[in-house]
């Protein structure tokens, strides 16, 4: 009989804790239910520190019936790996006789419940995004387009904010009475319209119209950033809906320019470069995440661990200016670039770049 040594795991790193039937609100008499994944330290706040993490909300696409639990369980263990928080959030279900805004009123309940409860679940409550499939990306961008709207705003946790940073829609119904119309021929198309819209068909088109994101964009508000997916080969929601939600929400963005450099990558929510403290905050997230599992994985496999050096956005910015300098001759280009005050800063810091110009 061979036996196997097995390492000791001290710091939990990589192990996940799913919380299971966390009940965040009742709605008429129903209990609603959400599920988190947290770091498994958080189950052990006497002797681990769990700092506060970014929270995503996931709403399952359901076709606005009951969200599964489950169904995404092996990829959103991902995102807990790679430092987040995450809830998946059920909702009433509108063949159970609740229509909209049910849906809407209950996802925004549990972004309350959470930003409540931040603390015990090891939440960053200024960061909170949320992400949804079909029917949950429907509800994922109302939420992004009505934060803190008093409409859908329950007196549940109504201290708390159920506004979103983030939005990310995959294939979500943005025009909601086209995608019923595309998808006519569907068994129980006609049940649901009724349980979702109510009996009085005359206002079927102020409700499909108050439900699709497409109309609920107003010109010179404030949204938070929202990334959308749809594939083009979609049979239930029409793949244009997304291109024109994209073109709605970014009307008359310019492209970022310094002097006649354009098109940067890397772009904050109001379109313009990151800050230096920013990049520096990443940059540690990054060498301390990799560190940490080459640690571990230096300890497995009976070696050496390397790490990542620690090094500073500034470190980044010497070396950028260097090669900027390289290739460009425009001071006044250089300056803007690298955010100086006075052309002097820029001549005196860099000027055995300049020199080699």
């Amino acid at each position: 009989m061979a036996i196997h040594e097995i390492k000791n795991n001290p710091t939990l790193s990589g192990q996940v804790r799913l919380i299971e039937n966390v009940v965040y609100a009742a709605a008429d008499g129903q209990a609603l239910k959400l599920e988190v994944l947290t770091p498994w330290t958080q189950r052990y706040p006497q002797e681990y520190t769990t700092e506060p993490r970014p929270l995503i909300v996931f709403v399952q696409g359901s076709s606005w019936r009951l969200p599964t639990f489950g169904e995404k369980i092996p990829q959103l263990v991902q995102f807990v790996k790679n430092g987040y928080i995450v809830a998946t959030v059920q909702h009433r279900n509108s063949l159970d006789g609740h229509p909209f805004p049910a849906f809407l009123d209950d996802v925004k309940t549990a972004i309350r419940f959470l930003r409540a409860n931040a603390k015990k679940y090891a939440i960053d409550p200024e960061r909170v995004a949320i992400w949804g499939t079909s029917s949950g990306a429907n509800a994922a961008m109302l939420v992004g387009l009505t934060g803190d709207d008093p409409k859908y705003k329950t007196a549940d946790y109504d201290d708390q904010s159920d506004a979103v940073s983030a939005v990310v829609s995959c294939f979500a119904p943005m025009d909601v009475e086209e995608t019923f119309k595309y998808t006519d021929k569907v068994p129980g198309n006609d049940i649901l319209k009724y349980c979702l819209f109510g009996m009085d068909k005359k206002k079927w088109p102020e409700i499909m119209h108050e439900m699709s994101p497409l109309y609920r964009v107003v010109e010179g508000r404030q949204y938070p950033p929202f990334q959308l997916f749809h594939g083009d080969a979609d049979k239930v929601v029409p793949y244009h809906q997304m291109e024109e939600m994209d073109k709605k929400h970014h009307p008359n963005i310019k492209p970022f320019s310094i002097g006649e450099y354009t098109g940067f990558i890397f772009l904050n929510n109001n379109g313009k470069v990151f800050t230096p403290a920013y990049v520096f905050d990443t940059i540690q997230h990054i060498t301390s995440t990799y560190n940490r599992e080459e640690y571990f994985n230096a300890e497995k496999e009976g070696r050496d661990p390397c790490y990542l050096p620690k090094f500073s956005a500034h470190i980044l910015r010497h070396t950028f200016c260097t090669r900027l300098c390289e290739n460009e001759r425009n001071l006044k280009i250089i300056q803007d670039v690298m955010g100086h005050r006075n052309i002097r800063t820029t001549m005196d810091v860099y000027n055995l770049s300049l020199i080699h110009i």
